[in-house]
């Protein structure tokens, strides 16, 4: 049941944060009793409880903004306040008080030691008994279908308690009991323990709730309330392992028991802090553990947005949060296999209202649209995440051209072969991916830029493949039109044209002859070919002085001896090699013949220039491969992660 309120949601009143979901059998009594439920609050509390008391358990009621509507119906993340029965969680510090045979089942389903076979669930009840028996204690806590269990010991003369188990269904997961039961366990105990092996698939949830850590051979020893760093020692060493003394205790900030903002997973939510789900990080940051990072990608139609989805699903980090598309609204998303996702139609208005919980909702909002359309959907985001934390604001990576000339110093322009350093100090978390042939073009220019003529200006001859002319119908991109055929375009004046200069001028050094008061200018031709994608450049480089070929080949070996994604050859790489490829080559190096006269205006001056070929698929490292790699590099995840990186190009004979 779906309950529309322009507020999106109930929102707790001492907390100021909207809370997310509320299972009643549980949590209505307490609520009622909150200072800040009164008049239309507690009204809607009341009939929504009786309303669901006569409906079947499994039913809910959504309250949210007609806005956000689209959350709750088509993507993997739900939006506003969720409103279930629930089950009533227990405590029992009596085994005699539980059902002890389907707390067995739960057991051999779930704990992995008795799932195993090495222990059995007789010879627990056994260990419990035997502790009661020594002056001990011991705390069962599940919930009434028995779809979650946790049990707490604590040995005699014991302050701090144990958590020996704690194992839930995937009906508990996705019902968020977890957390609820989690909150209970905190109420009775003050200070906990807890081991859990290193390959569980949730130990963001345990991260999560702990206020430190410690790694014990397989093993990692959580801790909760306990801040005397002698019995945290005490604690790890009864592990097998002493840590340090020199070491401080790491302290986490927690969120006390009943603070009101809780996390809630279905299969069309995002999980945000389930004990099955482990989806977010137990630091500021999301990137920093092995949490996957959200991706909303706004343009999904065109063939760079489709590359993109493709190296998402692959990416052993990356998730999609959301795939905007006005013309696929609806559809399936195609090439995904990480959870079933249709394509929504989201507005700037849209994207800032989901962007406002920062990167606890998608870490990264990556903009494949045309020219000129960005910047409505930038403004959205960042006044809706104004007021957060730096770290806590996603990153936008704008693959059109409107951010490429920025000059507030508010945009990194994305071509970190050239630009890694202000990629790895930007703070703003803005990205101006550059444009294809503008990307090929300076691979191709930026090692000869201390040795360049500045009387002169390189030329740039580009072929691309039709891709590149975009989705909509055009003879550009007409197979039959461009069938035997080569279409030149924008002679002058093209925008790549206008980025190559203006980017090279960015990374100028004293011994450049060329600075921002007398910026790099080319001349750059474009074509379009026959064949579906890839780009090949030729570059004449007007030189200051004389080299030879060989002395060309060394001087871009150096230069980019350490890049994975750039590859320097002495052959003229084809562009049928590079197709479908998440590299870039550069090659062919040729200098014409000299006759020895170099004097200034002479016809042999047009000797000393550096000839050389360049290719890249203009889908992969020309967009999406690049986009992959800024968004590694502002999440501080590696850079090259998600990326086929090739170590020797392909290359077949010409």
């Amino acid at each position: 049941i779906v309950y529309l309120n322009e507020k999106n949601g109930l929102y707790h009143g001492t907390t100021g944060k909207r809370i997310e979901t509320i299972h009643l059998d549980e949590e209505y009594e307490d609520l009622l009793k909150e200072p800040w439920v009164r008049y239309g609050t507690k009204l809607k509390l009341k009939e929504i409880k009786e309303l669901l008391d006569t409906l079947p358990r499994s039913s809910s009621v959504a309250i949210i903004s007609a806005e956000h509507l689209h959350k709750e119906l088509f993507t993997h993340s739900g939006a506003g306040t969720l409103i279930m029965r629930g089950h009533r969680l227990f405590s029992e510090q009596d085994l005699a008080n539980v059902d002890s045979d389907r707390l067995r089942a739960l057991l051999i389903a779930q704990d992995p030691e008795i799932a195993s076979g090495a222990a059995t669930a007789a010879s627990y009840w056994q260990k419990l008994a035997e502790l009661k028996k020594e002056g001990g204690q011991y705390w069962i806590y599940g919930d009434e279908p028995y779809q979650l269990a946790a049990i707490v010991t604590r040995k005699p003369g014991q302050a701090i308690a144990s958590v020996d188990k704690f194992v839930a269904t995937k009906a508990a997961t996705l019902g968020n009991i977890t957390d609820n039961a989690w909150k209970l366990i905190t109420r009775d105990h003050s200070q906990l323990v807890w081991s859990v092996p290193r390959t569980d698939d949730n130990l963001s949830w345990h991260f999560e709730r702990a206020d430190g850590s410690w790694s014990v051979g397989d093993d990692i020893v959580f801790w909760y309330g306990v801040e005397d760093w002698k019995k945290i020692s005490d604690m790890v060493a009864a592990k097998g392992e002493k840590p340090a003394t020199t070491a401080a205790a790491p302290k986490q900030q927690h969120q006390p028991a009943g603070a009101g903002a809780r996390s809630y997973s279905t299969m069309a939510r995002k999980p945000t802090a389930v004990f099955g789900g482990a989806r977010r990080s137990y630091s500021t940051s999301s990137s920093s553990s092995g949490a996957p990072l959200r991706v909303g990608l706004i343009g999904a139609r065109g063939y760079t947005g489709r590359e993109l989805i493709r190296l998402v699903d692959t990416h052993p980090r990356f998730e999609l949060a959301y795939v905007s598309s006005r013309e696929l609204a609806g559809k399936p998303v195609p090439n995904y296999t990480k959870a079933s996702l249709d394509h929504v139609n989201l507005s700037a208005q849209q994207v800032g209202n989901l962007a406002r919980d920062g990167r606890s909702n998608v870490d990264v909002w990556i903009l494949a649209l045309p020219n000129n359309v960005a910047a409505p959907f930038v403004a959205a985001i960042d006044e809706a995440t104004a007021g957060l934390p730096t770290d806590q604001q996603p990153v936008v990576i704008d693959l059109s051209a409107d951010y490429r000339f920025d000059k507030t110093g508010q945009w990194a322009y994305g071509l970190p072969e050239l630009h890694r350093d202000s990629l790895l100090v930007n703070t703003t978390g803005r990205i101006a991916n550059p444009g294809c042939y503008a990307t090929g073009s300076q691979l191709g220019i930026a090692p000869l830029l201390p040795y360049l003529d500045p009387t002169r200006l390189p030329s740039v001859f580009g072929v691309s493949g039709y891709s590149g002319a975009g989705t909509k119908p055009s003879p550009k991109n007409d197979p039959e039109f461009l069938r035997d055929n080569l279409i030149p375009y924008a002679p002058v004046n093209h925008i790549h044209e206008r980025e190559i200069g203006h980017s090279l001028t960015r990374i100028t050094k004293p011994q450049y002859p060329f600075s921002s008061a007398n910026p790099l200018q080319v001349q750059f031709s474009p074509h379009v070919a026959s064949f579906f994608q890839g780009i090949a450049l030729t570059l004449h480089v007007p030189l200051r002085m004389s080299m030879n070929a060989k002395d060309m080949h060394d001087i871009y070996k150096e230069f980019y001896q350490k890049e994975r994604l750039v590859h320097v050859t002495e052959a003229a790489p084809l562009v049928r090699d590079n197709a479908e490829k998440h590299y870039s080559v550069v090659g062919g190096f040729a200098v014409p013949p000299s006759d020895g006269q170099l004097e200034e205006g002479s016809a042999s001056l047009a000797e000393r220039r550096a000839v050389l070929n360049v290719t890249l698929d203009n889908l992969l490292k020309g967009a999406a491969t690049q986009a992959v790699q800024n968004m590694n590099i502002a999440l501080g995840i590696d850079e090259y992660m998600g990326i086929p990186v090739q170590e020797t190009p392909t290359m077949s004979s010409s």
